[in-house]
């Protein structure tokens, strides 16, 4: 049998063997991106659909990991859309009442992120959470338990997946980025939030790059040798427009951390709040410029 996706979660994967033999009807399993959640959700499921427990040599295993076993279900957002409808709700509840395909009668729903359910959608999902079918297991999984509809919660078994601490964040870093020094690597993870796997996907996709080119603007903007507003027009040009202002809401709780001014508090509501209205149709360069007169011209305490 297969043990835990990542070194951090071998305590979590000892606890699961005991609840996999007799599983709850459905999981909440909550935690942070780029911790390893989504692998830790997808190694249950795997584990619930093989007769050794998640073995990777059977046939269930290999179609697991092929994205083709027949009891699987995996349920996220759809593309071009912003929740989970009740029409895939629907869908997904027709399913569950089918006849497995495999021997055991076992079948598996992995839903993410819970919080992207609507209120209709909850609703229809809570409809078979009340009266759930014999010898399925739902696994939802999301980062923001208070989020979640109430009555959802009550009918789940709470799971939390371990965070990393930095210590193993950064041993396992310099296992997978060979060819970056511990200070970059230790710079990186204090950028992505203490979260592993995505200073890994960010440095794999040029984030370091970025950084350094990021680092000089903010440099050159507390020295006033540079412009706010053609800083605002290159951050509006980035193919992830919250990425300098998640950069930037890393940098400043790391001020705060070592010297907890009001400045830094303020600076940093000014940026979840422009964070939340690019999330929606909000002027690029008028929020990003906001941030950034904060940063240039907030007020020492």
């Amino acid at each position: 049998m297969s043990g835990a996706p990542l070194p951090w979660q071998q305590g979590f994967w000892q606890q699961w063997q005991a609840y996999r033999r007799q599983p709850s009807h459905a999981y909440l399993l909550m935690g942070e991106q780029g911790m390893g959640v989504d692998e830790l959700a997808q190694a249950m499921a795997r584990s619930l659909l093989c007769p050794a427990g998640g073995c990777g040599q059977c046939a269930a295993c290999h179609q697991f990991a092929a994205g083709t076993h027949a009891d699987f279900y995996q349920q996220t957002v759809p593309e071009g859309k912003r929740d989970i409808p009740v029409e895939a709700i629907r869908t997904l509840n027709e399913w569950v009442v089918e006849t497995a395909h495999a021997a055991d009668g076992h079948k598996v729903v992995w839903l993410h992120p819970v919080e992207a359910l609507n209120e209709a959608s909850a609703n229809a999902l809570l409809k078979t959470l009340e009266e759930p079918p014999p010898r399925t297991t739902f696994i939802l999984q999301g980062a923001h338990v208070g989020q979640v509809l109430p009555t959802i919660r009550s009918r789940c078994q709470h799971l939390h997946a371990p965070r990393p601490s930095q210590a193993a964040a950064l041993a396992w870093l310099q296992e997978q980025l060979p060819d970056y020094g511990a200070d970059q690597l230790q710079r990186a993870l204090m950028l992505q939030f203490g979260a592993p796997l995505a200073v890994v996907a960010w440095l794999n996709q040029g984030g370091w790059q970025r950084y350094e080119h990021w680092r000089q603007q903010m440099n050159a903007l507390a020295q006033g040798r540079q412009d706010l507003v053609q800083v605002a027009s290159d951050w509006a040009g980035w193919m992830d427009v919250t990425e300098p202002l998640r950069l930037l809401l890393a940098w400043s709780a790391q001020q705060l951390r070592q010297s907890p001014q009001l400045r830094w508090h303020r600076l940093q509501q000014v940026i979840v709040e422009a964070l939340a209205a690019l999330a929606g149709s909000a002027n690029k360069q008028l929020m990003l410029e906001q941030v950034l007169v904060e940063f240039v011209y907030g007020k020492q305490d």
